[in-house]
Protein backbone atom coordinates (compact mmCIF):
# COMPACT_ATOMS: atom_id res chain seq x y z
CA UNK A 1 0.00 0.00 0.00
CA UNK A 2 1.23 3.24 -0.94
CA UNK A 3 1.76 5.35 2.05
CA UNK A 4 -0.50 8.25 2.07
CA UNK A 5 1.39 11.37 2.26
CA UNK A 6 0.22 13.41 5.06
CA UNK A 7 -0.52 16.88 4.05
CA UNK A 8 1.45 19.13 6.26
CA UNK A 9 -0.43 22.27 6.78
CA UNK A 10 1.90 25.16 7.21
CA UNK A 11 0.91 27.39 10.01
CA UNK A 12 0.63 30.94 9.03
CA UNK A 13 3.00 33.08 11.08
CA UNK A 14 1.11 35.08 13.56
CA UNK A 15 1.77 38.72 13.42
CA UNK A 16 3.19 40.03 16.63
CA UNK A 17 1.29 43.02 17.75
CA UNK A 18 3.84 45.73 18.40
CA UNK A 19 3.35 47.50 21.68
CA UNK A 20 2.45 51.06 21.20
CA UNK A 21 4.91 53.45 22.79
CA UNK A 22 3.29 55.75 25.23
CA UNK A 23 4.39 59.20 24.21
CA UNK A 24 4.00 61.67 27.02
CA UNK A 25 1.76 64.51 26.11
CA UNK A 26 3.77 67.63 25.43
CA UNK A 27 3.09 70.32 27.94
CA UNK A 28 2.27 73.47 26.10
CA UNK A 29 4.37 76.38 27.33
CA UNK A 30 3.62 80.03 26.89
CA UNK A 31 6.14 80.39 24.05
CA UNK A 32 4.35 77.67 22.06
CA UNK A 33 1.29 79.78 21.49
CA UNK A 34 0.56 83.29 20.30
CA UNK A 35 0.77 85.98 22.92
CA UNK A 36 -2.85 86.95 22.51
CA UNK A 37 -3.85 83.53 23.88
CA UNK A 38 -1.69 83.74 26.98
CA UNK A 39 -3.36 83.16 30.29
CA UNK A 40 -2.51 84.70 33.62
CA UNK A 41 -0.29 81.70 34.43
CA UNK A 42 1.56 82.14 31.12
CA UNK A 43 2.29 85.78 31.89
CA UNK A 44 3.49 84.81 35.35
CA UNK A 45 5.80 82.14 33.91
CA UNK A 46 7.10 84.62 31.33
CA UNK A 47 7.85 87.11 34.09
CA UNK A 48 9.80 84.51 36.09
CA UNK A 49 11.83 83.49 33.03
CA UNK A 50 12.47 87.13 32.17
CA UNK A 51 13.68 87.84 35.71
CA UNK A 52 16.01 84.83 35.67
CA UNK A 53 17.51 85.86 32.33
CA UNK A 54 18.17 89.39 33.58
CA UNK A 55 19.65 88.03 36.81
CA UNK A 56 22.01 85.76 34.87
CA UNK A 57 22.95 88.61 32.56
CA UNK A 58 23.59 90.91 35.52
CA UNK A 59 25.80 88.34 37.25
CA UNK A 60 27.78 87.76 34.07
CA UNK A 61 28.08 91.50 33.40
CA UNK A 62 29.24 92.14 36.97
CA UNK A 63 31.87 89.40 36.83
CA UNK A 64 33.22 90.68 33.51
CA UNK A 65 33.51 94.25 34.79
CA UNK A 66 35.05 93.06 38.04
CA UNK A 67 37.64 91.13 36.06
CA UNK A 68 38.35 94.14 33.83
CA UNK A 69 38.65 96.40 36.85
CA UNK A 70 41.12 94.05 38.50
CA UNK A 71 43.22 93.83 35.34
CA UNK A 72 43.20 97.62 35.02
CA UNK A 73 44.21 97.92 38.68
CA UNK A 74 47.14 95.55 38.19
CA UNK A 75 48.19 97.44 35.04
CA UNK A 76 47.95 100.78 36.88
CA UNK A 77 50.07 99.60 39.82
CA UNK A 78 52.69 98.03 37.58
CA UNK A 79 52.84 101.00 35.21
CA UNK A 80 52.91 103.92 37.64
CA UNK A 81 53.94 102.36 40.93
CA UNK A 82 54.43 104.86 43.74
CA UNK A 83 53.43 107.80 41.52
CA UNK A 84 50.04 106.26 40.70
CA UNK A 85 48.23 107.46 43.86
CA UNK A 86 49.53 110.99 43.28
CA UNK A 87 48.24 111.00 39.70
CA UNK A 88 44.89 109.62 40.85
CA UNK A 89 44.63 112.31 43.54
CA UNK A 90 45.36 115.11 41.08
CA UNK A 91 42.77 113.77 38.63
CA UNK A 92 40.25 113.38 41.46
CA UNK A 93 40.69 116.92 42.78
CA UNK A 94 40.41 118.35 39.24
CA UNK A 95 37.12 116.52 38.69
CA UNK A 96 35.88 117.65 42.11
CA UNK A 97 36.67 121.29 41.28
CA UNK A 98 34.95 120.97 37.89
CA UNK A 99 31.93 119.42 39.59
CA UNK A 100 31.70 122.31 42.06
CA UNK A 101 32.01 124.81 39.19
CA UNK A 102 29.17 123.11 37.29
CA UNK A 103 27.10 123.06 40.48
CA UNK A 104 27.64 126.79 40.93
CA UNK A 105 26.65 127.31 37.31
CA UNK A 106 23.42 125.37 37.80
CA UNK A 107 22.79 127.29 41.01
CA UNK A 108 22.46 130.50 39.00
CA UNK A 109 19.04 129.13 38.06
CA UNK A 110 18.25 127.24 41.29
CA UNK A 111 19.32 130.05 43.64
CA UNK A 112 19.71 127.56 46.49
CA UNK A 113 21.59 128.62 49.62
CA UNK A 114 22.20 124.94 50.44
CA UNK A 115 24.05 124.41 47.15
CA UNK A 116 26.01 127.64 47.69
CA UNK A 117 27.09 126.53 51.16
CA UNK A 118 28.20 123.11 49.89
CA UNK A 119 30.29 124.54 47.06
CA UNK A 120 31.79 127.19 49.36
CA UNK A 121 32.73 124.52 51.90
CA UNK A 122 34.34 122.25 49.31
CA UNK A 123 36.22 125.01 47.49
CA UNK A 124 37.45 126.64 50.71
CA UNK A 125 38.73 123.26 51.92
CA UNK A 126 40.00 122.03 48.56
CA UNK A 127 43.51 121.51 49.97
CA UNK A 128 42.11 119.24 52.69
CA UNK A 129 40.16 117.24 50.14
CA UNK A 130 43.35 116.84 48.11
CA UNK A 131 45.08 115.56 51.27
CA UNK A 132 42.18 113.13 51.82
CA UNK A 133 42.53 111.85 48.24
CA UNK A 134 46.26 111.37 48.77
CA UNK A 135 45.75 109.53 52.04
CA UNK A 136 43.03 107.28 50.64
CA UNK A 137 44.93 106.44 47.42
CA UNK A 138 48.25 105.75 49.15
CA UNK A 139 46.48 103.71 51.82
CA UNK A 140 44.90 101.58 49.10
CA UNK A 141 48.25 101.32 47.30
CA UNK A 142 50.05 100.09 50.42
CA UNK A 143 47.26 97.64 51.20
CA UNK A 144 47.45 96.02 47.78
CA UNK A 145 51.20 96.29 47.19
CA UNK A 146 52.39 95.31 50.69
CA UNK A 147 49.44 93.52 52.34
CA UNK A 148 51.30 91.87 55.25
CA UNK A 149 53.08 95.01 56.56
CA UNK A 150 49.93 97.04 55.95
CA UNK A 151 47.91 94.75 58.21
CA UNK A 152 49.96 95.95 61.18
CA UNK A 153 49.01 99.61 60.54
CA UNK A 154 45.42 98.86 59.52
CA UNK A 155 43.99 100.26 62.82
CA UNK A 156 45.73 103.61 62.21
CA UNK A 157 44.41 103.85 58.67
CA UNK A 158 40.90 102.80 59.60
CA UNK A 159 40.74 105.18 62.58
CA UNK A 160 41.88 108.04 60.34
CA UNK A 161 39.21 107.21 57.77
CA UNK A 162 36.56 107.23 60.51
CA UNK A 163 37.74 110.67 61.66
CA UNK A 164 37.62 112.01 58.11
CA UNK A 165 34.08 110.70 57.71
CA UNK A 166 33.00 112.30 61.00
CA UNK A 167 34.57 115.63 60.02
CA UNK A 168 32.65 115.68 56.72
CA UNK A 169 29.46 114.64 58.53
CA UNK A 170 29.83 117.45 61.09
CA UNK A 171 30.43 119.98 58.31
CA UNK A 172 27.35 118.71 56.46
CA UNK A 173 25.25 119.20 59.62
CA UNK A 174 26.43 122.81 59.80
CA UNK A 175 25.56 123.38 56.14
CA UNK A 176 22.08 121.91 56.66
CA UNK A 177 21.62 124.11 59.72
CA UNK A 178 22.23 127.24 57.62
CA UNK A 179 19.16 126.30 55.58
CA UNK A 180 16.76 124.92 58.20
CA UNK A 181 18.10 126.64 61.35
CA UNK A 182 17.78 123.74 63.83
CA UNK A 183 19.89 124.25 66.95
CA UNK A 184 20.30 120.53 67.68
CA UNK A 185 22.31 120.15 64.46
CA UNK A 186 24.81 122.75 65.66
CA UNK A 187 25.09 120.97 69.01
CA UNK A 188 25.80 117.60 67.39
CA UNK A 189 28.28 119.13 64.96
CA UNK A 190 30.15 120.97 67.73
CA UNK A 191 30.26 117.81 69.88
CA UNK A 192 31.74 115.79 67.01
CA UNK A 193 34.33 118.44 66.11
CA UNK A 194 35.54 118.86 69.71
CA UNK A 195 35.88 115.12 70.28
CA UNK A 196 37.56 114.03 67.05
CA UNK A 197 40.89 113.37 68.78
CA UNK A 198 39.22 111.32 71.52
CA UNK A 199 37.27 109.27 68.97
CA UNK A 200 40.48 108.65 67.03
CA UNK A 201 42.27 107.38 70.14
CA UNK A 202 39.36 105.13 71.11
CA UNK A 203 39.23 103.44 67.69
CA UNK A 204 43.03 103.23 67.55
CA UNK A 205 43.32 101.54 70.95
CA UNK A 206 40.46 99.16 70.20
CA UNK A 207 42.00 98.30 66.86
CA UNK A 208 45.39 97.42 68.29
CA UNK A 209 43.89 95.54 71.23
CA UNK A 210 41.94 93.35 68.83
CA UNK A 211 45.01 93.03 66.61
CA UNK A 212 47.11 91.76 69.50
CA UNK A 213 44.44 89.38 70.74
CA UNK A 214 43.93 88.11 67.23
CA UNK A 215 40.37 86.84 67.52
CA UNK A 216 38.96 85.11 64.46
CA UNK A 217 36.09 87.60 64.31
CA UNK A 218 38.62 90.40 64.29
CA UNK A 219 40.30 88.87 61.25
CA UNK A 220 36.94 88.81 59.51
CA UNK A 221 36.37 92.47 60.48
CA UNK A 222 39.78 93.86 59.48
CA UNK A 223 40.48 91.25 56.84
CA UNK A 224 43.43 88.87 56.84
CA UNK A 225 46.35 89.99 54.68
CA UNK A 226 45.77 88.85 51.08
CA UNK A 227 48.62 88.16 48.65
CA UNK A 228 49.91 91.19 46.72
CA UNK A 229 48.11 91.70 43.43
CA UNK A 230 51.24 92.58 41.52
Amino acid sequence: MAEKKKKTTKKKPTKKTAKKKIVPKKVERYYDKPRRFWTEEDWKEWGEDFGKRWEEWGDDFGKRWEDRGRRFEIWWLRSFGLVGPLIGSIVGIVFLAIGMWLLNLANLILLSTFVTNITNFVLSNIHWFFAIFLFSNYSEYLEKRYPKPYWTIAPIMTSTKIIIGLWIFAALLNIINYSVNISILVTISSFIMTNLAAVFMVFLVLGYVMLIIGFSWFRNWWGSPPPPIC
